[in-house]
């Protein structure tokens, strides 16, 4: 939640001012919108969805606007699986499976699979995803860093698993 935004989210808590299901579009007139930042939410719905939604964004945005897209980046964790696999020793965000049971596979799935995920993005899917909705100027940061100071509201709690993705209209 964040006083300079209107705060949208599927349930409603404190600070959000805008219960909304963004599968059904978005409540916003056509080049309305500055600025846009989604944090962990775009894997919580299927492609096709997440491909619609990417469409929405780019029509709400104004000219020179910029989303933020901040998801789980699958290929962090698809690189510490094959490390694991060919017997290196890694860790895991979050995990320390050297001392559980846990296999790379097990924390791979886990990722992918639960907390109500539908779809695993890297920055390639993502990117092609904003190109075809026509977005341009599309590049991969890093936590707290981006074109648009407003956007940088990442939760740093996080920052060891995500991919970082923006785009302008």
């Amino acid at each position: 939640v964040h006083k300079l935004f209107i705060n949208i989210d599927y349930f409603w808590m404190p600070g959000i001012e805008l219960c909304w299901d963004i599968t059904e579009g978005l409540p916003f007139d056509d080049r309305s919108i500055q600025g846009i930042f989604t944090e962990h939410c775009l894997e919580h719905i299927t492609f096709p969805d997440c491909r619609d939604i990417i469409e929405e964004f780019r029509r709400v945005l104004r000219p020179q606007g910029t989303v933020r897209i901040v998801v789980p980046d699958a290929k962090l964790y698809l690189d510490l699986y094959q490390k694991a696999n060919a017997g290196d020793a890694v860790q895991f965000p979050y995990r320390d499976i050297a001392a559980s049971e846990e296999t790379p596979l097990m924390v791979v799935n886990e990722v992918f699979r639960s907390y109500g995920h539908e779809y695993a993005y890297d920055s390639k899917t993502l990117g092609l995803m904003l190109e075809h909705a026509g977005f341009r100027d599309i590049r991969t940061e890093a936590f707290g860093q981006g074109r648009d100071p407003h956007l940088l509201i990442d939760s740093e709690y996080r920052a060891i698993e995500s991919l970082y993705l923006e785009a302008t209209v």
